[in-house]
């Protein structure tokens, strides 16, 4: 029984010991992002590509850092809040037109990271691989068409994005992964980039793939309830 009572103190002082050292990272950055997307032609046999262009968009949250034991292994939830932003344009004989789509995600990544410092009390590295799951829940397109033929005129329009099931609509699910590196200084401020791969079609139509594509993001946090300054683990 005595010994009983021991295991149990031990294992929850371990839990209290570990509990302490989880920290909170709020994050603020951008992505610079390029959509990827295609309609395939059956009958011609023909692939008809979208030419996105690379656009910059906001990505701001929080995540939260529990240690996987003491050496430099941590799991890391999120949750933020990411915009991510594509823009094609068409441009042809009778036409030119440039579409904006801005779509607004709420993103939970599962950050594995390894982090080992630099020496001690100064800094430390660290590498992350993230599953992520998003879900879309707003977003608007706009647009500019340049009319050549018969005549020349210009139009704009501007809407909100819906999400669906319909072919007017998009998909809400967003996943994929990334693929990251940062650095940590001893007063708490962190800098970390990261690269994402989406591996979702938001496209209701047949035939056709459109996906958030790849991303790049560079994001600057500080790193809240730390036991003491530059101590890690």
């Amino acid at each position: 029984m005595k010994r009983s009572i021991v295991l149990l103190a031990s294992l929850f002082g371990v839990s209290l010991s570990s509990i302490a050292q989880v920290t909170v990272t709020p994050e603020i950055g951008y992505n610079l992002g390029k959509f990827y997307g295609f309609t395939y032609d059956p009958t011609a046999n023909v692939q008809y590509t979208e030419n996105y262009d690379w656009m910059w968009s906001p990505r701001a949250g929080i995540a939260l850092d529990i240690p996987l034991g003491k050496k430099g292994f941590s799991f890391e939830p999120g949750l933020y809040y990411n915009v991510r932003t594509s823009r094609v344009t068409t441009d042809i004989d009778a036409y030119k037109e440039t579409t904006t789509t801005r779509q607004n995600y709420v993103e939970l990544p599962i950050n594995l990271k390894y982090s080992w410092e630099v020496a001690r009390y100064t800094g430390k590295f660290m590498v992350q691989l993230s599953p992520y799951v998003a879900y879309g829940v707003s977003g608007d397109v706009s647009g500019k068409k340049i009319q050549k033929i018969p005549t020349y005129y210009t139009t704009t329009y501007s809407h909100d994005l819906e999400w669906g099931s319909e072919m007017n609509q998009l998909k809400a699910l967003d996943y994929g992964a990334y693929v990251g590196f940062g650095y940590q200084l001893q007063m708490g401020l962190q800098i970390r980039t990261i690269y994402g791969l989406s591996f979702a079609n938001f496209s209701n139509i047949p035939n056709t793939v459109a996906s958030p594509g790849s991303v790049f993001n560079l994001s600057v946090g500080y790193v809240l309830g730390r036991k003491l300054p530059g101590r890690f683990y």
